[in-house]
């Protein structure tokens, strides 16, 4: 789902219902095969549908849900059982098995480059975030804007990051045991840290993030954090809001 759009799917067919019309229209893709869809992404105005087909290769088939026609049909080579597959506006990543390189193609098919990589963090745009063995505590940031150039590393610092979110305008979102960090992807920079100086070590807070704000809720009160919006005490539990809005970003893509 999109703030315009909802996908669901049957046995032959992706049904699209327009959430932007005040009657709710329906329209669908028909598979001119069956296919066995594994998962379904909107970026923007285009969805994006992972599935497997003939002898259970993994295809890909991407809509532009405005214009409602197909894009590309793109069947990946060698991906067999459960691949890892990532798509974005500009690029589709995948490998087979744990501990192979990632394939970064265009949403066109076309190869551009392989990296050697430990986990995924996110495939966004033009870029491609993640890490690699040994250096855990560096993303590598690749972009298919200079495809032949490697990755820029970016490092974070000794911490070990617990979780990640990509924000809008090409912002990631990484969360710490006693602070978060906000990255411009673009840029290769930390934007700032945000510490959490009066953190009860005793228990994890727990967070969540959207394009807008960051919220977090612990024992605080959190304090010394210059970008707070507000902060709220209830029930033993402090909640406390950080605004993203007044960060500038680059453009989404």
């Amino acid at each position: 789902m999109s703030n315009k759009f909802f996908a669901f799917k049957d046995s032959r067919a992706v049904n699209i219902c327009n959430l932007d019309s005040d009657s709710l229209e329906q329209f669908n893709f028909i598979f001119s095969e069956l296919r066995f869809v594994t998962s379904m992404t909107i970026v923007g105005d285009v969805l994006d549908v992972e599935c497997r087909r003939r002898r259970s290769r993994i295809g890909v088939i991407r809509f532009n849900l405005q214009a409602r026609v197909q894009l590309n049909n793109l069947l990946l080579p060698d991906l067999f059982y459960r691949p890892l597959v990532s798509t974005s506006s500009h690029l589709i990543v995948h490998c087979s098995l744990f501990g192979e390189d990632l394939v970064v193609r265009r949403v066109s098919g076309e190869f551009l480059t392989s990296l050697s990589m430990d986990n995924l963090i996110a495939v966004v745009g033009e870029f491609v975030v993640y890490t690699r063995s040994p250096d855990t505590h560096n993303i590598q940031i690749w972009t298919s804007r200079k495809p032949d150039d490697g990755p820029t590393t970016l490092n974070l610092g000794p911490e070990e990051c617990d979780q990640t979110k990509m924000i809008s305008g090409l912002l990631l979102v990484l969360k710490y045991q006693n602070c978060f960090k906000v990255v411009d992807i673009e840029k290769a920079k930390i934007l700032y840290t945000i510490a959490f100086q009066n953190f009860n070590s005793e228990m994890a807070p727990y967070f969540c993030v959207n394009q807008y704000y960051y919220v977090i809720i612990g024992k605080g009160p959190f304090e010394g954090v210059s970008r707070c919006w507000f902060q709220i005490y209830h029930k033993q539990n402090y909640l406390a809001v950080f605004d993203f809005k007044d960060i500038p970003r680059s453009s989404i893509l």
